[in-house]
């Protein structure tokens, strides 16, 4: 009793918080229950599923900002397209690095350390920049492709997220088909209506410009977008709805080339549309052929009405509009730009440099006013070239890892081609591939798009990956 006693005055004296209370007690058993519980749960294991989804949406988000970025914003002051692109890139970069992703596994690849080469020289060639801020202002765009080629090497993605990207590809394809046909009516035949619907300041601006730039009216690279969506027309099962999916979006796309009336993208189309029918069942093919003909004769109608000429006179009868001088003068950009990189060959002159820095002859231009043609010193438009861009921009250090960087692409597409044994995955690698690929086939003659393009053609070989 003594001892007892003892016991319960040292427990006085040491005060309760050394006991170990049954509230406590049944609190820490509950919590370890439900930790279990969740261990154990569907939720918990498809942490991995929503990660995935989480860095998809933003890999999404950052090509449609670098896909959309040419469109002409209207929002007053300097550059504010850029700044908004800048700002809200920063913001998913930060939450793609930061985001806890605890299934993910950083796979770095060959790739990487190429696409790193190739952002470090055009980061070296800004340094030595002869118009910086125009380099900087070019620098985001590869560092964006370079952010989405690593984040496509650290996730593993299911077959049937490509779905959400090829609707979105569609959604893309008709938008610039959308673009271009509107922009046709505002400039020249809905007027009263164009002034009616938009009288506030900032889409009076915008559509303003819409009227200006018809002709050159474009979203982005839909080109490189349009082999993507002929998918279902390869695959063994595919429903009618999926066949009649893809075929819309194919004679959307062949539509919006012959209506724009630009010989370069009627080009690429045409390639890609042999392309794809040769991958086709010889049916769906015919039937595909068929049915294009009259859209490529609607579109040849629509700009016909309009512009005054039409893709068959820019072919065959090149003397309408300037079309002889813009062959001409491609050459003049090319041997323009090999001057430039003798004069700076380690590290050009700088990206994104080329329309400042040259000295351009006079050439002849249409003038609205006076309808005739005038003489006056030729404006830079690009080189119309990505090698010859390439050489100009950022000399040898750039065009050597650019050229690698492709050169590994080819031979990795020209490996898996030979490693996949089954005919219609074959296929649908093969209409990847060539989307991609359009920048390049795009390019020899023409800007590439661009940034747009740029980011695109990095975005479609991150998926290529997981085919």
């Amino acid at each position: 009793m003594f001892h007892l006693a003892t016991v319960e005055c040292g427990m006085y004296k040491h005060g309760f918080p050394h006991m170990k209370s049954p509230i406590t007690q049944k609190t820490k058993t509950i919590a370890r229950l439900l930790y279990k519980k969740i261990r154990r749960s569907r939720t918990f294991k498809r942490v991995s599923f929503r990660a995935q989804t989480i860095v998809l949406s933003i890999l999404l988000i950052m090509f449609l900002l670098g896909y959309l970025e040419s469109m002409r914003w209207p929002i007053s002051g300097p550059k504010a397209t850029h700044g908004i692109l800048k700002g809200l890139f920063l913001l998913l970069a930060g939450c793609l690095i930061f985001l806890p992703l605890p299934s993910v596994r950083t796979r770095l690849h060959k790739q990487n350390y190429l696409m790193m080469g190739f952002v470090l020289a055009i980061g070296i060639s800004t340094l030595f920049s002869q118009v910086p801020e125009a380099s900087l202002l070019y620098l985001w765009y590869p560092f964006m492709s370079a952010a989405i080629v690593f984040a496509f090497s650290k996730i593993r993605l299911p077959r049937g997220y490509l779905m959400l990207f090829l609707a979105l590809s569609a959604v893309l394809v008709i938008a610039t088909f959308t673009f271009t046909f509107f922009s046709l009516l505002f400039r020249y035949e809905v007027d009263p209506l164009y002034y009616f619907l938009f009288l506030e300041h900032r889409a009076n601006y915008l559509l303003s410009e819409l009227r200006y730039y018809g002709k050159y009216a474009s979203l982005g690279p839909y080109i490189m977008l349009v082999p993507l969506c002929a998918l279902f027309l390869v695959k063994n099962r595919a429903s009618i709805i999926q066949k009649l999916f893809s075929s819309l979006v194919i004679f959307v796309g062949v539509l919006t080339a012959v209506m724009s009336n630009n010989r370069i993208d009627a080009i690429v189309i045409f390639i890609e549309l042999i392309f794809v029918l040769w991958l086709m069942p010889r049916k769906t093919a015919a039937i595909v052929l068929l049915v294009s003909l009259p859209i490529v004769w609607f579109g040849m109608y629509t700009s016909q009405r309009y512009f005054g000429f039409n893709l068959e006179d820019r072919f065959f009868r090149p003397r309408v509009e300037r079309d002889l001088e813009t062959i001409d003068l491609r050459f003049t950009y090319w041997d323009t730009a090999l001057k430039n990189f003798k004069s700076h060959p380690i590290v050009g002159t700088g990206p994104n440099t080329y329309n400042d820095v040259s000295e351009f002859p006079l050439r002849r231009y249409y003038d609205r006013g006076a309808r005739n043609y005038t003489v006056r010193s030729d404006i830079g438009i690009g080189v119309h070239n990505l090698f010859f861009e390439k050489l100009s921009d950022t000399g040898l250090l750039g065009f050597i890892s650019f050229v690698a960087l492709l050169l590994y692409f080819v031979k990795t597409d020209f490996l898996r081609l030979i490693g996949i044994k089954q005919a219609e995955r074959k296929r649908q690698y093969l209409l990847f591939a060539l989307s991609s690929w359009a920048w390049i086939l795009y390019g020899i003659t023409d800007n590439g798009y661009g940034a747009q393009g740029m980011v695109t053609f990095f975005f479609l070989r991150g998926i290529l990956n997981h085919l």
